[in-house]
């Protein structure tokens, strides 16, 4: 596969996993951040495959709500925190997925 086909998926993934940040379709967890607060609609499995945090916090031994108040945390702030969760696990994909792909041709 040439490099500007990974580069497709990887725009095709990033918009994907993009598009579930913005959208409460299929959601199954509700953050509501800030005061007055805002509530984010996320993705426990993308939110646990991201962050050793979340995966505790959602598949652990004491399971949390859903619906977590963070009230002392900004609107922007956890809009960043998302962002990063999700550029993880496209950086997991190109360490861990592409070469592995790569080595079996």
């Amino acid at each position: 596969m040439d490099p500007s086909t990974h580069v497709a998926e990887d725009n095709r993934l990033r918009t994907l996993i993009g598009n579930l940040l913005e959208s409460e379709s299929m959601s199954d967890v509700d953050f509501l951040v800030d005061q007055p607060p805002r509530r984010f609609p996320c993705h426990k499995l993308v939110l646990g495959l991201g962050s050793q945090v979340f995966k505790a916090m959602f598949y652990g031994k004491i399971r949390e709500q859903d619906e977590i108040r963070v009230p002392d945390v900004s609107q922007e702030g956890f809009s960043i925190m998302l962002r990063q969760v999700t550029d993880f696990l496209l950086l997991m994909r190109q360490i861990l997925i592409v070469p592995t792909f790569k080595s079996s041709l």
